[in-house]
Parts: structure tokens; C-alpha cells; sequence
């Protein structure tokens, strides 16, 4: 089979550059007659396509005009037999190729909102947070003043998780001193803390010379389950954050802070017992 754009046959593709869930997908055309995707039932296979919550699927809108096959006896659809998964094989590779990956650029573009357009998501979640904060927070506020800071040392590793859903190494060099960050995201329900931090420096398991950090994003967390979905875009900024609490964190601590890591176990406390409410 040859991609309709080799056989002569028109193709047409593009991207919204707002999203449209119903606008999106391609209509499918034989004989210059429209036989798939007509309205707002684009054809939208997930091999092109991917999930409902993908940019892709909520950008890429087209017109493919199909030569070579033939139409069901309701004139609704394409009898596809035993060719589509080679179709979209060949589809995918026209759609990401240079000069116009639209499928890369589907991911990776934003529009940036006007200001205007925050103002009725910033109301609704400013209200149902104050409401959250009124509701659940007083109490872990004043336990956590019994509290007092944390004195606990960050221990040199972390216990090991039995479920994992991606772990990554990288090697920086800080004030002339190696540092390996291991950053890992925890699918073990058996993870309580949101976050987690280990500091191993010059001693095991640190490898000699260097500085072993890690820290553990619990994907399994009440907060994460219930405003974190499992797509790259979803859990991308959440681990941003977590990143940069830890190495905030690591930062005050070598800057002669004994008890930076008040904060981190606080925040733990209140993502838990707080701010996890719908």
C-alpha cells in the first residue's frame, strides 16, 4: 500500500492551534465522497491518535483521500481487512516526517493564553482550594506546631520500592564536586510520602568521590491519583515541582539550615491529609 500523498491522491493535515475534541480527526474521502469522519466523529485511530487526553488527538484534523479500497455495503466506512495496521504504519511515518512533523509538533506546541482566558479556571480553583483549606487544614497545622522541626537526618538511601515506573541518573558537577541525581517514580502503594529524599556524600552508596542524591515521586500517592493522570503532560510539571522542592530542600540544608526537612515532611502531611480532597 502507498501513502496517498505518493499515489498522486490529495492530503491534507494540519493542527489546531487551540484544542477541539470534537473538531479533531481526519475525514476519510473515495471517489471525492465523504465516507469516514464526518461532523464531529473524526477518524481518530490510536495508533495516529493515541488517548482522548492527547494533544495529538485533540489537534490533528485532516482530509485523506483513499485509493484502493473498498466501502462497506452501508457506504459508512472502509472494509479495511487485513491493511489498516500498514495504512497507519504508513500514515504515521508522512505525518512525522521533515519538513512538517505535525505529530512532534502536536506534543510539543502551547499557545500561550491571553490573561483573560485564567479567569474562570482561577476562580473555580481558588474556590474549591479555600474551601479545602478551611475545611482541613487547621487541625494539621496546629499538630504540626506540636511537632516541632524535623531533627532527622536524611538518611544515605531510601528503602527499596517494589513497584517502579521509571528510574533516571544523571551525573552534574556542583562547586567542583560530582553529583549524581537519581530521580524515581514509585508505582508501590507501599510508598507513603509523597515525596522522598536520600543524600548519600562521599560515603555508600555513593560511589567514591561523590554525591548520591535521590528522590522518589509516589505515583500512587492519594494527591497524584486524584489530580495526576498517567500521561507524559500530566506527570511532567507535578515532577518539576518535586524536583525543585528537593533540590531546594538539599541547597538550604548545605547552606547551614538544620531543619530544612520540616518542610518537605509537612508538605507531605498536608498533600495527604488535605489537599488530596476533591
Amino acid at each position: 500500500m502507498i501513502p496517498p500523498r505518493k499515489r498522486g491522491a490529495p492530503r491534507v493535515a494540519a493542527l489546531f492551534d487551540i484544542t477541539s475534541t470534537t473538531r479533531a480527526g481526519f475525514a476519510l474521502f473515495r471517489r471525492n465522497r465523504l465516507i469516514q469522519g464526518s461532523a464531529d466523529e473524526g477518524y481518530r485511530p490510536y495508533a495516529i491518535f493515541g488517548n482522548p487526553n492527547d494533544y495529538t488527538f485533540q489537534r490533528l484534523f485532516g482530509e485523506l483521500h483513499l485509493e484502493g479500497f473498498e466501502v462497506s455495503h452501508t457506504k459508512d466506512g472502509f472494509r479495511w481487512d487485513d491493511n489498516e495496521e500498514a495504512f497507519l504504519q504508513l500514515l504515521h511515518e508522512e505525518l512525522d516526517g521533515e519538513p512538517w512533523p505535525l505529530l512532534r509538533q502536536a506534543e510539543g506546541h502551547r499557545v500561550r493564553p491571553k490573561p483573560e482566558d485564567f479567569v474562570k479556571g482561577a476562580e473555580m480553583a481558588n474556590q474549591r482550594t479555600t474551601e479545602t483549606i478551611q475545611k482541613c487544614v487547621p487541625p494539621l497545622i496546629q499538630k504540626q506546631h506540636e511537632l516541632g522541626p524535623e531533627t532527622k537526618p536524611v538518611p544515605a538511601s531510601l528503602p527499596h520500592a517494589q513497584e517502579t515506573a521509571s528510574t533516571r541518573e544523571i551525573a552534574v558537577e556542583v562547586n567542583g564536586v560530582k553529583w549524581l541525581i537519581r530521580i524515581e517514580l514509585s508505582t508501590d502503594p507501599g510508598v507513603g510520602d509523597w515525596l522522598s529524599i536520600s543524600d548519600a556524600a562521599g560515603k555508600p552508596p555513593a560511589p567514591k568521590g561523590s554525591r548520591l542524591l535521590c528522590l522518589r515521586l509516589s505515583l500512587t500517592h492519594p494527591f497524584m491519583q486524584q489530580y495526576c493522570g498517567p500521561t507524559a503532560d500530566k506527570i511532567e510539571p507535578i515532577l518539576r515541582i518535586a524536583a525543585a522542592l528537593a533540590l531546594a530542600e538539599t541547597n538550604a540544608r548545605d547552606s547551614g539550615e538544620k531543619y530544612a526537612g520540616t518542610v518537605r515532611r509537612n508538605l507531605n502531611q498536608l498533600l495527604r491529609d488535605a489537599f488530596s480532597e476533591p
